[in-house]
């Protein structure tokens, strides 16, 4: 008998902690799981919709909108102006658009809809030409979000992570190709104890353009003080942006110009400026701030102690885990009354 016992209490001891590891295995898994969205073009072969379409044209298109995480999943689809990038390449807004722009020519009107996991819908609209449009690039995307989920950061902190992906819609109107740039002011700023320019510029044509050029910075006794390629992504026709020339240390300040050229490889030469100004004022001094009427604060004359925090010397345990563990100790205290019952 007393060997049958213990066979009983090893058989439920391995009972629990089976229970407990798949237990808290799922709730980590269930914990980790992040919602995994996607959108691609029906019958396209690139990464986004490229579209050549005459004034007053239509043609339907065709996305798939997808789930591809383990769980279902809310998702909000709507459309969203494009922007150019610091530096050039794409910037699609985080908000619907308002219908300006090419965004009035695409019939897609915001959704929201549940996605199973693993699996995917077709939702076709229409894209249509104004008459009388101009020839040139036209540009605006599909977005497709899910919800925000909290995701656990270090230290504690909670973030909010949000799946979104977009796809661009790229229509080109046939027509004369016009590249047009104009340069705008230069700036400066320090981040951290480094210097940093930022020159803006202003596509007026009506085709996307690639800049690349050099930037020479001269003092006011027109000294060369430095030299910087610059090589920027997309910037889209009729936005404005900026490049910036990161610097290993601070300018001086002073009075400076920028010799700046910029083409094309495939517009060719675009802008130019032999001297653009820039002046670089001294950093702000810190202030004194006046005597108040009141009482005078008092001085502290000693060096402050930084106390080092005390050491965590409990054990933190999940209240997943403690729920886990407390259910299996409820089922082995319910299998007592009944190894008593067989002893005697």
């Amino acid at each position: 008998m007393p060997n049958r016992t213990f066979s009983t209490l090893r058989l439920l001891c391995v009972i629990a902690t089976l229970l407990v590891f798949f237990c808290s295995g799922g709730l980590a898994a269930a914990q980790g799981e992040t919602t995994r969205l996607g959108i691609r073009q029906i019958g396209g072969t690139g990464s986004y919709i490229d579209l050549i379409l005459e004034p007053g044209a239509s043609q339907e298109v065709t996305v798939e909108l997808g789930n591809f995480g383990d769980a279902p999943a809310v998702a909000y689809t709507y459309l969203a102006d494009v922007y150019s990038l610091i530096n050039g390449g794409m910037g699609v807004s985080l908000e619907e658009t308002t219908g300006s722009g090419m965004s009035g020519w695409v019939d897609y009107a915001a959704q929201t809809t549940t996605l199973d996991a693993h699996s995917a819908l077709h939702r076709s609209f229409m894209v249509s030409i104004p008459p009388n449009t101009q020839p040139g690039e036209y540009l605006t995307s599909i977005v497709i979000q899910g919800e925000a989920s909290d995701v656990s950061g270090e230290g504690g902190v909670a973030l909010n992570q949000v799946s979104r992906q977009a796809i661009a819609i790229a229509v080109l109107v046939p027509g004369p190709q016009q590249p047009a740039l104009s340069i705008g002011a230069a700036s400066h700023t320090l981040v951290g104890s480094n210097s940093r320019i930022r020159v803006e510029l202003h596509n007026s044509g009506n085709v996307r353009l690639q800049p690349e050029g050099e930037v020479v910075l001269y003092d006011a006794a027109g000294a060369e003080v430095s030299r910087y390629p610059v090589k920027m992504g997309s910037i889209y026709a009729g936005t404005t942006t900026s490049f910036e020339v990161p610097f290993a240390g601070a300018l001086l300040p002073g009075d400076y110009t920028i010799a700046l050229e910029l083409s094309d490889a495939k517009a060719g030469p675009l802008a130019q400026n032999p001297a653009l100004p820039l002046r670089i004022e001294a950093p702000i001094a810190p202030t004194v701030a006046p005597a108040s009427e009141g009482p005078q604060a008092a001085p502290i004359n000693q060096t402050p102690v930084v106390q080092a925090p005390a050491p965590n010397v409990g054990l933190s345990i999940p209240s997943d885990v403690l729920f886990v563990v407390g259910l299996a100790l409820l089922i082995m205290i319910a299998f007592v009354p009944m190894l008593r019952r067989r002893r005697r």
